[in-house]
């Protein structure tokens, strides 16, 4: 693993700013893994509807359930995922503090 300078003379709020920013990009990551995983399973679903039943009875086709479905649930984690936490503002003031001496 390559690392940047020396991690013994970083001070603590140096490296919880580092991890923060480590968990921050392995979300993101997993992120753009399920809008991936998201879109190939729902285009496959819905190729399926429409080589098998295209019917036009005015009735909602059922991939758009699983669809909706799952992004609501997607929407929703995200949210959560990428709130602040309770931490986060203490960690920013800190930090802007210490850089402004």
């Amino acid at each position: 693993m390559i690392t940047i300078g020396d991690q013994g003379s970083q001070s603590s709020e140096e490296l919880e700013l580092r991890d923060q920013a480590v968990k921050s990009l392995k979300r993101k990551r997993r992120f753009v893994q399920s809008v991936i995983v998201y879109v190939t399973v729902n285009g496959v679903l819905w190729l399926i509807w429409l080589l098998t039943d295209r019917s036009k009875d005015g009735y909602i086709p059922w991939p758009a359930w699983i669809s909706a479905v799952w992004a609501s649930s997607s929407c929703s984690r995200a949210g959560r995922r990428t709130a602040p936490g309770p931490g986060a503002c203490a960690v920013r003031s800190r930090s802007r503090t210490s850089s402004a001496r």
